[in-house]
């Protein structure tokens, strides 16, 4: 049974819902959720999938062409932003150009999933604004576009950043990180190991975090996303 928000929008839907609204199969629902493509929470023995999670996987669409590896999605991103990618050569940067040229960001999403799997955390209030600084973390989505004044207030319970792998379970060591499936107030976005030197920065380039606001359950991040994407020009 589909649970109710208090205002009557769908909450939480069961896979087979969920499989049913995305035009897929409930093994295609369990293996989004298994590489963090599409959130959820387990209840006992059964996943819980928020209604808005499916919703905006419904938004990123099907047919987009094959996912980038994590590198060329990171390259895209960077050069999407206006930014340089020197560790791919000049032909690699010229057909990813060319297809910034003919593809809005927005409409390519499905493409650029692998930049990060999302993982959920639950952290103590207390320790948020320590995570936030941990310099192997790269902000973004709500907590990048507070740290850059991009148009984003409040948030400040909760963290959104991406991670390098290698780095993951120093980082819920140091800050006491447990692992959430029903209430998190952190958001790891694991980045799998890539030859590039990792962050790129303690804040996710524009480009990535618009992408990141654009999955959000609340409509102003949604807004501010779509803006920041305008604001590029993609």
């Amino acid at each position: 049974m589909v649970d109710k928000t208090h205002d009557g929008i769908s909450g939480n839907l069961t896979v087979a819902q969920a499989a049913q609204l995305l035009g897929v199969s409930a093994n295609q629902v369990r293996q989004l959720i298994a590489t963090g493509e599409l959130k959820a929470m387990k209840a006992g023995p059964v996943w819980m999938i928020p209604h808005m999670a499916v919703e905006s996987r419904r938004d990123i669409g099907w047919g987009a062409g094959r996912r980038l590896a994590p590198a060329n999605a990171w390259a895209l991103l960077l050069l999407a932003n206006g930014d340089e990618v020197p560790w791919l050569d000049r032909r690699a940067r010229w057909r990813l150009r060319h297809y910034l040229e003919v593809h809005r960001l927005a409409d390519i999403r499905s493409r650029l999933v692998d930049r990060g799997r999302h993982a959920a955390y639950r952290a103590h209030p207390s320790l948020l604004d320590g995570l936030r600084d941990d310099t192997a973390l790269m902000l973004t989505g709500a907590t990048g576009a507070m740290a850059m004044r991009l148009g984003l207030i409040g948030g400040a319970g909760s963290v959104d950043a991406y991670v390098g792998a290698d780095d993951l379970d120093g980082v819920v060591d140091r800050h006491h990180l447990r692992e959430s499936r029903g209430d998190p107030n952190v958001t790891l976005r694991v980045v799998p190991p890539i030859d590039v030197a990792w962050p790129l920065g303690h804040v996710a380039p524009v480009s990535a975090i618009a992408l990141d606001l654009l999955e959000s359950s609340e409509p102003r991040a949604r807004q501010v996303g779509a803006e920041l994407l305008v604001g590029l020009g993609r």
